[in-house]
């Protein structure tokens, strides 16, 4: 029979390996993706220093790409209307994005991208708060870039 007390123990080792802390950086130094707190337009830098790193160094990107899986909410560090739904894999995709210069529209299923134009981001939100949407998309960005 275990004792109480390695009982505990075993419980307080196992939420320690299963809770990794959130805002611990990388062996490469970068930043998890939960650490930005502005996503500035258009590739500005100086406004975020987590947001910076993860957009610009390369050496940063597989921490993108390990996030893409990550469904934890976060606040929404968008400059525009805000979604509660906004997940640190939203934040990863979005910045995964940008560095490949892709649009929205190429990572959404073609009746999902003909919502933006009336649901705006809200269609994305919408599709992927399903987790076959979520996976749908993730997919579709670690595929080759579709013009």
């Amino acid at each position: 029979m275990i004792s109480r007390v390695l009982l505990s123990a075993l419980v307080l080792m196992a939420a320690a390996s299963c809770g990794k802390a959130l805002h611990q950086a990388d062996d490469r130094g970068c930043p998890s993706v939960d650490e930005i707190k502005t996503m500035p337009f258009h590739d500005e830098r100086g406004v975020d220093a987590a947001y910076d790193r993860l957009r610009f160094d390369a050496a940063c990107e597989a921490v993108l790409i390990e996030a893409l899986d990550n469904t934890q909410k976060m606040p929404d560090p968008r400059q525009m209307p805000t979604d509660a739904r906004f997940a640190v894999s939203d934040a990863a995709l979005f910045i995964l994005m940008e560095r490949r210069s892709l649009e929205i529209e190429q990572v959404l299923p073609d009746d999902v991208a003909a919502r933006l134009k009336d649901r705006g981001i809200y269609a994305y939100f919408d599709y992927v708060a399903r987790p076959a949407g979520r996976t749908a998309v993730v997919d579709r960005l670690r595929q080759p870039v579709r013009k």
